[in-house]
């Protein structure tokens, strides 16, 4: 079965901040069980990460699997933390460990604080 939604939102809470998730459009799958349940969201999908290491992340696509709590993005995104940006044509995250990996033409800007 598969949902569709419109401007979609959502909120993951976790133990160090929320992540607070927006798109134009999207569909959720696998809706009656929850093992096999995923959100797809796709065009302008934005994700803010509130807390003590601020994050904002852009996207055009990005699937989200509540069961496992990892995260896929199979096309280009951009991170923003701080004044540093990092930008890559992959991403997947687990949300549970903190682990994220980064592929395809990986880049990153970082700015020296000033002291």
């Amino acid at each position: 079965q598969q949902l569709q939604l419109t401007r979609p939102q959502m909120e993951i809470i976790q133990k160090d901040g929320r992540w607070e998730v927006s798109a134009l459009v999207g569909s959720m799958n696998g809706r009656g069980q929850k093992t096999q349940q995923e959100i797809v969201l796709k065009d302008q999908v934005e994700a803010q990460l509130l807390g003590r290491q601020a994050a904002h992340l852009s996207a055009e696509e990005l699937h989200y699997f509540p069961a496992t709590e990892e995260v896929e993005s199979p096309g280009k995104i951009v991170i923003h933390q701080q004044q540093n940006v990092t930008r890559a044509g992959r991403m997947q995250a687990n949300l549970k460990t903190g682990k994220l990996r980064l592929s395809q033409g990986v880049e990153s800007q970082y700015v020296v604080p000033a002291s």
